[in-house]
Order: structure tokens, then sequence, then C-alpha cells
């Protein structure tokens, strides 16, 4: 509960992308029933689910063991540094640890920024456009770029708490994609993508220029066919569309690979009870009443209730329909999202086949 104020509700963008480009400035009961449904509507898939993603004791969530780690060092009445028990305690370690990385923040987050990204080769060659494109790393692909900062090598997460195999995986299907298949797609001008910087997160118009979305929607919020054919199609830059590419491709994966390796597993914990699981933590917090799972069943419903009438009273020109269709979507991905995420410490975003759907 301690990183729940230092992380934004995802219905939070949803209501800054409706002000910025849509105008749409509704009033705080709208606001609240959809941050309330998007947000507890996850809670009840994954205490629902819990039985299989929290009790087996192969979902080991590794990113949780070091919270774990850390509250254990703070209140454990254990004493090291004396006796049989040497060096130091653990809570030195830790006050050294975080004393440490404070101060070395300050080289490359204030007095030395260029410690975040070292483009070695571009110090070489910087008048070499090619160069740039290949080794920068703000607008390039930052290949063999070095880094001394610990906020860009966790980007995506920390490497500490990630099993050493599950870091190779991704390692190696980044060297493929991003440092072969990007510069393929860009040099060969695949989707025009020459035209427009090699790594961008922002689409386009075919005039180079960033995509003015308020010249192909209606003002009330919907897609001006015309306006669009007499302005522009979207182009993306070439790291964009292969991000997209590779997402759709991971979404579908992941559901072969549940099937394949997981589907005894799953079946195996749909007829098990919470108090059945032979982890002896499971055991453990057997002593403890459990949270029966019609109590998120209600909560399920009266978010789903909320999210309909916040769709049904304001003009959202989103229908009761598509909101189901993307609840199920979402639940039949709980599963197999939450066990790699919870052997793996990866995750998995549905939002690009969700993207996809409203078009």
């Amino acid at each position: 509960m301690s990183s729940v104020g230092g992380l934004s509700a995802y219905a939070a963008d949803v209501v800054a992308v409706q002000r910025v480009f849509y105008d749409q400035r509704w009033s705080f009961t709208y606001q609240w029933l959809i941050t309330m449904s998007t947000q507890l509507i996850g809670f009840s898939a994954g205490g629902i689910a819990r039985r299989f993603l929290v009790a087996p004791p192969s979902m080991i969530w590794p990113s949780t063991l070091v919270w774990c780690a850390m509250f254990n060092t703070l209140h454990s009445q254990e004493v090291s540094g004396a006796g049989r028990r040497s060096g130091i305690s653990r809570e030195r370690f830790f006050a050294y640890a975080c004393l440490g990385s404070f101060l070395w923040y300050f080289f490359p987050g204030y007095l030395f920024k260029s410690l975040s990204y070292l483009d070695w080769i571009c110090w070489i060659v910087p008048k070499n456009v090619a160069a740039n494109q290949l080794f920068g790393a703000v607008h390039g692909l930052g290949i063999f770029a070095l880094t001394f900062d610990w906020g860009q090598i966790a980007y995506i997460g920390s490497p500490l708490a990630t099993p050493w195999w599950a870091i190779a995986n991704v390692a190696t299907g980044f060297f493929l994609f991003w440092w072969i298949v990007v510069p393929i797609v860009y040099f060969t001008n695949t989707w025009n993508t020459k035209y427009f910087p090699i790594s961008s997160r922002i689409s386009y118009d075919h005039f180079g220029q960033p995509y003015n979305v308020t010249r192909v929607i209606n003002p009330d919020a919907t897609l001006n066919l015309e306006g669009y054919k007499k302005y522009s199609p979207l182009f993306l830059s070439a790291t964009f569309a292969i991000s997209y590419g590779t997402s759709f491709a991971g979404i579908t994966c992941i559901i072969v690979h549940s099937i394949l390796h997981f589907r005894k597993q799953i079946w195996m914990h749909a007829r098990r009870s919470l108090a059945e699981q032979q982890d002896i933590h499971a055991r453990l917090m057997a002593r403890y009443k459990e949270v029966p799972d019609w109590w998120f069943a209600v909560v399920f419903v009266v978010t789903v209730a909320f999210g309909i009438i916040a769709l049904q009273v304001w003009d959202t020109k989103l229908p009761i329909y598509a909101f189901v269709v993307c609840i199920v979507i979402s639940f039949g991905y709980t599963i197999p999202i939450g066990m790699i995420a919870a052997i793996t410490n990866r995750r998995l975003g549905l939002n690009v086949i969700f993207q996809l759907i409203v078009g």
C-alpha cells in the first residue's frame, strides 16, 4: 500500500486526453465513476484469480519479494553484526545504500547529465546523420550507449528483481527487433518511415509534423472521415510501428504459451481450494480467515454499474457492448498475463488490442 499514492490511476490519463484533445471537461462525478470502475474492476479480477496467481508456489512475484525483504529489514528483531552474526546489520546496509544512491544521483541528474547516456560514438562523428540515428540515445536507437544512471537502467523494471533468464529473453528480443529489424525497416523506407525520426513516440501527418487530431474529429468527438481524407493518413516512426507489431505478437503468444505450458496447472488450481495448496506459505496463510470470492464478485458488479452509468449519463459515444467486450478480454487475459508477471517480473499491456477494437 505504500506505493499506491505514488502511482496514478489509468483513468486519469483518459480524463487528461479528453480535456486536451477533445475539450470534454466533465464533472467530478464522471471522473470519480470511471476511476473507481477501472481501478476496482481490476481489483476484483485479481481477487477472484488469486488461487491461480498467488497461492501456487511457482507464482513468486519477484518484485514483491524485494518489498518483503525491505520491510523485513525495517521491522526484523534479529540483531546482526554482533556475536556469531558477523558483518554489518541489514538496517545499516540499507542506510548506506540509500544514502549512496541519493548522493550519486546528483551527478547524472544535475551536475553531469551526460552520465545518463554516454553516446560515445556520436562524440566521435557528431555530424554523421546515420551514426546519430543508430547510436544516439535521445532520438536514435541508443546502440552501444553507456549509462551510469540507475533511472535509465531500471526504466522498464529493476534488473535486480528479475530472473536472469527473463532478462536474457528480453535482451535477445530487444537486440533482434531494435538493433536489426528497426534499422532495416527505416533505411529501406518501409511504411515511409524514413521521412520521420527513426525513434519517436508521436504520430505524424504527411507533412512530417505531429498529427493534428482536431482536424479529423467532429465537434461531438466522432471521426470526421471527410476531414481525414482531406488532411492526411497517420504515420508512425520505425520504432513505434515495430513496438505495436511486437505488442500484437506478444498478446497472441501469451495465450498459446499459457495453453501449452500452464493448462494442467490452471485446471488443477481451479478445482483446489486455497486451503489445499501445497506451498508452505499458502498453508500458513490458511490460518487466517479467507476473503470470500463473492465479496470480489460484489465489487465487480458494483463497479461495472459505475462504468455503465458513466457511459450512459455522459455523451461518451462508447456503447455498452463495447464496454462488455473490453471486460471480457481483460478477464480472459488476467490469468495468462498474471502468470507471466509472477514468474518473470515482466508485464504485458493490453492497450494496443483495445486501441485496435475501438479504431
